[in-house]
């Protein structure tokens, strides 16, 4: 049986789409709101509400689980620690080791520096989710190397997500595309160096569960595609939406102490460190590592699956 929380969520509605079809497994989507659900009725699924807070009512069936997709997450607000420490900490102990085979955990790519590795900065000084993330992400390695926990865990650390659809809640990120055209008329003008990796939530289902369906070994993946220099992805947008390029562009690059000087009132410890690494790139896994079939690994496409629009142009 695979329990998934967050399912309502929009990498959690696609994983729940995505398994539904491609195994034989019973399921269970765990969410706060069934309503927001878009697949409610299938002989398959299951429907738990209350969130995470209601472990203890689903605790017998707990021990029926024998993969945790746990997608589950808070953004931001007093509930932040209570959701993404202590709930989740609460679900993966109350998981009967001698059922479930695998846990598959969300976190973020924010917790890493270059070498792939945990950065205490993101402890110290980053957003409440960030923190959390990081508590969370702690407290699992330290329980791994004192042999307290004995159900392997996948911990997978997504970059910039886009994703969504009119049977799919929209990403964060993906929400504020709406307005690109518009920035994109300011943006032609300048030059900044730095690079960043993309992806789609509709392919981070496809890789879950292609890993969920193969029993691959568990293991730590950072989720994206290739890392693309904010210069190419700005000229690119330019040519999907058919903006011309400015005359020429201004870079920020010689500006960015003074910039840095005039807005450090402004900005936090974790705000500089993310401008110090913003060259920052990671050897991340895609759908095209698995050779999983997609029309998501380019960022016109990814651009054009949210927004919907119809460009007439043919994408690679």
């Amino acid at each position: 049986m695979i329990l998934i929380t967050g399912a309502s969520g929009s990498t959690g509605s696609y994983l729940l789409e995505s398994l539904l079809a491609e195994t034989r497994m019973p399921i269970i989507a765990w969410v706060r709101q069934p309503e927001r659900l878009k697949i409610r009725y299938h002989p398959r699924l299951q429907i738990w509400t209350g969130g995470l807070e209601a472990l203890e009512t689903y605790q017998p069936a707990l021990n029926q689980v024998s993969h945790l997709i746990h997608t589950a997450t808070c953004w931001g607000g007093p509930e932040t620690f209570q959701i993404n420490v202590k709930q989740s900490w609460q679900l993966i102990k109350n998981l009967n080791p001698h059922t479930c085979r695998q846990i598959h955990l969300f976190s973020t790519a924010s917790l890493l520096g270059p070498d792939q590795t945990f950065i205490p900065q993101s402890l110290q000084w980053g957003t409440d989710y960030i923190r959390s993330k990081a508590t969370l992400h702690q407290r699992l390695i330290a329980a791994q190397h004192q042999g307290q926990l004995q159900i392997p865990i996948s911990l997978y650390y997504p970059t910039v997500v886009l994703g969504g659809d009119p049977q799919h809640p929209y990403t964060a990120a993906a929400a504020g595309l709406k307005d690109l055209p518009r920035w994109l008329q300011y943006l032609r003008w300048l030059s900044a160096d730095g690079r960043f990796h993309l992806n789609n939530a509709r392919d981070i289902a496809r890789i879950i569960t292609y890993r969920l369906i193969n029993h691959l070994t568990a293991e730590s993946i950072v989720l994206g595609n290739p890392a693309i220099e904010i210069n190419e992805l700005i000229q690119r947008l330019l040519n999907l939406y058919q903006i011309p390029a400015a005359p020429f562009r201004i870079p920020l690059k010689p500006a960015l102490p003074a910039l840095t000087t005039a807005l450090h009132p402004l900005m936090s410890n974790w705000d500089r460190y993310s401008l110090r690494a913003r060259h920052l790139s990671y050897n991340s896994i895609h759908a095209a590592t698995y050779q999983l079939p997609t029309d998501l690994m380019t960022p016109e496409a990814m651009v054009k699956a949210v927004t919907q629009k119809n460009l007439n142009r043919s994408f690679e």
